[in-house]
């Protein structure tokens, strides 16, 4: 258009050709900002949505803690005051067995009552398989990790994934499954916070198992890891290595893990930090 309207230098549509190609340029300009700009906005937007599923997630499962650890301190109270009393009455100098019977059988219904909670805990995630859906655990991956993407970059981890391509589908509550990972890669983020003499790595890896038939997702981290002690403890409910810990997470992650028919373990990593597998079968078992 400008060099049609250019016939001759410095007449009317010289100057006119001019114009049009400043007003064209601008128009361009304005467009690719205001498109950048929505751009921007609908992934800030995307970026806070899932960051508010996150912490309702972790807010609920806070609450679910609160709530557990309320409901069984109860009966743990009352196991040690019992327990104190049959002793008392057992090691005094005139010993009253009555006593130190009625304080036991007292000791045995909080135990009950103490089991009964976490049994409640364990079938709240026992639900029937037609309230599940096939899904691909690479996909299910790829969800958790976008969702804790600020969380990697705040902490400075470096994340690398392998995942295997055609793994079989799975049976599984998305929900449940999504709050597992995020649990288990959260928990990892914590582990190398403190790491300041190497790098912070962490890896995501699938693969199938053959016998039987399923898929296994591995977590690594080069962090602090797990002393031996503790790793035959550290799913137990009210057993955690971290100062701010509830000693849930690890526990309820099994026990939906387990309600898929699958396992969750922990090992050693090489040289350093903590590996947590998932197995779960695939749909077909």
């Amino acid at each position: 258009m400008s060099t049609l309207l250019a016939s001759a230098r410095f007449d009317l549509g010289w100057y006119a050709a001019r114009g049009f190609a400043l007003a064209a340029s601008l128009v361009v300009l304005l467009v690719l900002l205001s498109e950048t700009m929505a751009l921007y906005a609908n992934l800030a937007l995307s970026t806070m949505r899932q960051r508010g599923e996150r912490q309702a997630r972790q807010i609920a499962m806070d609450a679910m803690a609160a709530s557990v650890a309320h409901e069984v301190n109860q009966p743990l109270g009352s196991i040690v005051l019992n327990a104190e009393t049959a002793l008392h009455c057992l090691t005094s100098a005139r010993p009253d067995l009555d006593e130190a019977r009625a304080a036991l059988r007292d000791v045995i219904d909080d135990a009950r009552r103490a089991g009964q909670v976490v049994v409640g805990i364990r079938s709240m995630f026992k639900r029937a398989a037609t309230g599940r859906l096939l899904l691909d655990a690479n996909d299910l991956v790829r969800e958790v990790l976008k969702m804790v993407e600020l969380d990697l970059r705040k902490h400075r981890v470096l994340v690398t994934t392998e995942l295997r391509n055609g793994l079989p589908q799975l049976l599984a509550d998305r929900g449940q499954l999504q709050q597992v990972f995020l649990n288990l890669i959260i928990n990892a983020i914590e582990a190398m916070d403190s790491l300041t003499d190497r790098a912070r790595a962490l890896r995501v890896s699938s693969d199938i198992v053959r016998e039987p038939s399923g898929v296994v997702i591995a977590i690594e981290d080069s962090g602090i890891g797990i002393k031996g002690e503790d790793k035959d403890r550290i799913f137990e409910p009210f057993v955690t290595t971290k100062p701010a810990g509830t000693g849930i997470g690890l526990h309820i992650s099994r026990s939906i893990i387990e309600s898929h028919r699958g396992t969750l373990r922990v090992s050693g990593n090489k040289p350093y930090g903590t590996i947590f597998h998932v197995t779960l079968p695939s749909s077909d078992l």
